[in-house]
């Protein structure tokens, strides 16, 4: 018997048997009828995996001859397969890149070149941060901009939306803010502008802004804002 497996195992013979849910079925149902072994069982139906064999019986005495017929063929789907310990997800990310120490000197240095009156990149507004880098990014790299300026990639692109498309309800009321503050020549504080701001807009028939986006508004143009 086993010279007739060997025989099997080296000329091929078994090569052409096709796997199907009846040969399924038949080989456990001969084996267990015949109380036949393993090898004797690929002899006789010319079959030459002994290890499909013994899943086959073990999956039909465990869970009956429906799941053997529903028993897909071939290897486990990838996504089924776990995954050893010791491997690395694929999806691992890599480092993040960060600017060059020359790199990263000149893009600071140029930052608070451009940030005047303020002592550290700490103390700059992420608004100031996001108009710096708009500026800079026809120099250097954008990812080297964040990396190297204390501001996050969604507050920048967030300014920038703001920068392309301005509000032209909040444009028109900076330039009102702006006429009104010089005319008074800088001696007009929240309380007092919003006043002259109210009476201008119903003067032309708009809903006046509250004061405090007339105090946002004067922070963010530089123009000192006084208590309410």
């Amino acid at each position: 018997m086993c010279e007739n497996l060997c025989k099997i195992w080296q000329t091929g013979t078994a090569q052409s048997t096709k796997v199907t849910v009846d040969f399924r079925l038949n080989l456990v149902k001969w084996k267990q009828e015949n109380s036949a072994s393993i090898p004797k069982t690929c002899i006789h139906f010319a079959f030459r995996s002994p290890g499909s064999v013994l899943k086959w019986e073990a999956i039909y005495n465990k869970q009956g001859p429906q799941a053997l017929m529903e028993l897909r063929r071939g290897r486990k789907p990838k996504h089924c397969r776990t995954r050893p310990q010791g491997s690395k997800s694929a999806t691992t990310s890599t480092p993040k890149a960060v600017p060059s120490a020359t790199k990263r000197k000149l893009i600071i240095k140029d930052t608070t070149r451009r940030l005047k009156k303020i002592d550290s990149l700490e103390e700059a507004s992420k608004k100031e941060l996001a108009q710096v880098i708009y500026e800079l990014k026809a120099k250097y790299l954008l990812k080297d901009l964040i990396d190297a300026l204390p501001i996050a990639m969604s507050t920048y692109q967030y300014w920038q939306n703001r920068f392309e498309h301005p509000d032209e309800d909040e444009e028109e009321l900076k330039t009102v803010i702006r006429g009104l503050f010089n005319y008074y020549q800088a001696e007009y504080g929240v309380r007092r502008l919003s006043a002259q701001i109210r009476e201008y807009y119903r003067l032309i028939g708009k809903e006046a802004p509250n004061h405090k986006r007339v105090q946002r508004l004067m922070y963010e143009m530089g123009f000192k804002v006084y208590q309410i």
